[in-house]
């Protein structure tokens, strides 16, 4: 939280820098976006967001890791959205993708939807963890 403004121009620099020394990609422009968000910036941050969840290199992970940040601010309904994003853009995945949408509907209270995809993703699990997200779903049923 120190020099943000300054922290905006390096990050813009990340993006643009002449020669092939910017690259503009989900994370040069998550980092831009945080920034204006520190700098109260809202709107111009949600439009670099955008933009970087649109980005033609922007991973399935990449986009999981910014809902599970959404939920960590307290925008449940926002990283729902941003699961069902990834969802629909990853209909093949069979795991991240499901976690994530069991994620953003545990965070706004759905528990019936958290549970059914719990316990999708749980059948798709890498070898050893199916039975975290069998818990996970234990959990919500008994609570």
């Amino acid at each position: 939280n120190l020099n943000l403004e300054e922290a905006l121009t390096w990050a813009d620099q990340a993006i643009n820098a002449p020669f092939g020394i910017g690259v503009e990609n989900f994370v040069t422009l998550d980092t831009k976006a945080q920034v204006l968000t520190l700098l109260n910036r809202n709107d111009e941050a949600e439009a670099i967001m955008k933009k970087a969840i649109d980005h033609p290199t922007t991973t399935m992970t990449q986009i999981h890791f910014y809902g599970r940040r959404l939920i960590n601010q307290g925008k449940n309904q926002e990283a729902l959205d941003i699961f069902k994003l990834n969802r629909k853009r990853n209909p093949k995945d069979n795991f991240t993708t499901l976690v994530g949408l069991a994620r953003g509907y545990q965070a706004i209270g759905d528990k019936k939807k958290a549970i059914d995809n719990f316990r999708l993703a749980a059948k798709n699990a890498p070898t050893g963890q199916a039975q975290f997200y069998e818990n996970l779903a234990k959990q919500l049923e008994d609570s």
